[in-house]
C-alpha cells in the first residue's frame, strides 16, 4: 500500500474543503439518502472548525495575519454553527430543511481561504523543513562519498558554499513573517540560489554524473540517507526546526563591519 501524501496545514484544509463540496454536490443530486449525507457534511464542517480554531487560526493570529480577516472567520464560523445544528437535529422532510443545507453551502463557499500571509508563510516553513533534511543529507552522507571517490575538490567545495548561503536565507526565513521587509524577496531568492545549486550537481560533468562514474555505491549510500532522513523527520518538524548550522562561512565578519560603521 502507498503511503499517504504528508500534508501541511493549508493542504489539509483544503483538502477538508474539497471534501465537503463534493458532499454537497452528492445531497443536491440525491434522492434516498439526503439525511445521511447531511449528517456527513455536518460532521466534516464540525470537525474542521475545530481545527481552524484550536489551532491554525490562534497561529495565524500570532504570526500577524489581519485581525480583521480573522474575526470574520470566527463570525462566519459561528454563523455556520447554527445551521449545522439546525440540520444536524432536523430531517429531511421538515419544513426548510432543504434550503438550510443550501444556504449552509453558500455560507462555507464564501467562507475565505486561509489568509495569504499564513499560506506564504506555511509554505515557506515548509520548503525551509525540505532544504535543510536534504542540505544535511548531502553534507553528513554524500558529499563525504562523492570526496571519497575522488569527485573534483572544487566543484565539492562550491556545493558545500552553496548550502551555507542556502542556509543563511533559510535561518533568516525561519525567523521572519510575510509581513516583514524583504521576506517575498528572501523566497525568490532562496529560490533561485537551489535552481542554480540543483543544476550545478545535474550537469552532464556535475557532482552526481562524476559520483557515478568515480564508483560511489549508489545503493548503499542511497540506504544511508534512507535511514538518516527518518531520524532526521522523526527529531524536527516545522514547529522544531534547529537553526541551520554553516561549515564554510559564518556571519562574523559582516558583524564585525557592520559595528565598525
Amino acid at each position: 500500500m502507498a503511503k499517504a501524501k504528508k500534508m501541511n496545514a493549508i493542504e489539509m484544509l483544503k483538502a477538508d474543503h474539497r471534501k465537503v463540496e463534493e458532499l454537497f454536490e452528492k445531497y443536491e443530486k440525491s434522492r434516498g439518502k439526503k439525511a445521511e449525507i447531511a449528517k456527513k457534511i455536518c460532521l466534516e464542517l464540525i470537525v474542521h472548525t475545530m481545527l481552524e480554531e484550536e489551532i491554525f487560526y490562534p497561529a495565524c493570529r500570532e504570526a500577524g495575519v489581519e485581525e480583521d480577516n480573522m474575526d470574520e472567520a470566527d463570525v462566519e464560523h459561528d454563523g455556520a454553527k447554527v445551521l449545522i445544528s439546525e440540520i444536524a437535529s432536523g430531517e429531511p422532510d421538515d419544513e426548510f430543511y432543504d434550503a438550510k443545507v443550501k444556504v449552509l453551502k453558500e455560507e462555507i463557499k464564501h467562507h475565505p481561504p486561509p489568509p495569504a500571509g499564513a499560506r506564504k508563510q506555511a509554505l515557506a516553513e515548509q520548503a525551509c523543513l525540505e532544504l535543510k533534511v536534504h542540505t544535511v543529507l548531502e553534507e553528513e552522507v554524500f558529499y563525504p562519498a562523492c570526496r571519497e571517490v575522488g569527485v573534483e575538490e572544487d566543484k565539492m567545495d562550491e556545493a558545500d558554499v552553496e548550502h551555507d548561503g542556502a542556509k543563511v536565507l533559510i535561518s533568516e526565513l525561519q525567523q521572519g513573517s510575510p509581513d516583514e521587509d524583504y521576506y517575498d524577496a528572501k523566497v525568490k531568492v532562496l529560490s533561485e540560489e537551489i535552481k542554480h545549486h540543483v543544476k550545478e550537481e545535474e550537469m552532464r560533468d556535475g557532482v552526481f554524473a562524476q559520483a557515478k562514474a568515480n564508483g560511489v555505491d549508489l545503493d548503499a549510500v542511497g540506504q544511508d540517507m534512507a535511514a538518516r532522513k527518518k531520524e532526521i523527520l522523526a527529531e524536527m518538524d516545522e514547529d522544531n526546526m534547529p537553526a541551520p548550522m554553516t561549515r564554510t562561512m559564518s556571519a562574523a565578519s559582516l558583524a564585525r563591519a557592520q559595528a565598525q560603521q
